[in-house]
């Protein structure tokens, strides 16, 4: 009888009661990894592939869904795989940025970096920006199909085929103008003499 005098005193006097524990606050974590990577520049497009991982703490089990996005620049084509992620609480889970490297793009340097957010409901509840990565494409390659005198005229165009068709070709027009006009001189000839015989004959 005196415990439940003394709490009904309490609470009557306002003596404070304990209160509930705060929620917790959900922390979001991106992870890029290799930190650089290096191309050959190229006359064709091509691809390359960074990893990550995305870590979903201190959250009750609830089922979340986290998205990614894939962002560069410049801006080439970049993208995650998979950009969408379920949690049920604490956990997380791997995923694959592709880089698609324009042609013909030389001695440049891409930031690559993904930004994420958690929602629960669909409310957003957290967010994360990961660091940046980095592309760096070199030099494009000296064209080997170069003639060796210099001249660029046979060259391979964006690294073409051999020089050997554009002779073929070449040779088989020279020849073909020569013999049209070696038919006409004949002709023209010929016709001259019939002239003379018949002015003989006359």
């Amino acid at each position: 009888m005196r415990a439940a005098a003394v709490l009904i005193v309490l609470v009557l006097i306002g003596a404070p009661l304990a209160q509930a524990a705060p929620a917790p606050i959900p922390v979001l974590g991106v992870e890029l990894w290799p930190a650089d990577q290096s191309l050959n520049a190229s006359y064709d497009a091509q691809e390359t592939v960074f990893f990550g991982r995305i870590t979903l703490e201190n959250v009750p089990y609830a089922k979340y869904a986290v998205f990614l996005d894939a962002c560069d620049n410049p801006s080439w084509a970049t993208s995650c795989t998979p950009d969408y992620v379920t949690f049920w609480g604490s956990g997380s889970a791997d995923f694959n940025i592709s880089v698609r490297v324009p042609q013909i793009t030389e001695r440049k340097t891409a930031k690559i970096w993904v930004e994420s957010r958690a929602t629960y409901e669909d409310t957003d509840i957290a967010g994360n920006v990961s660091g940046m990565v980095y592309l760096t494409v070199g030099s494009l390659p000296v064209n080997t199909n170069i003639a060796q005198d210099g001249d660029p005229f046979f060259g391979g165009v964006s690294g073409g085929g051999s020089a050997l068709p554009y002779v073929l070709v070449a040779v088989a027009v020279l020849l073909s103008v020569g013999l049209i006009v070696m038919a006409v001189v004949w002709r023209r000839r010929r016709r001259g003499r019939d002239v003379i015989e018949v002015t003989e004959d006359t």
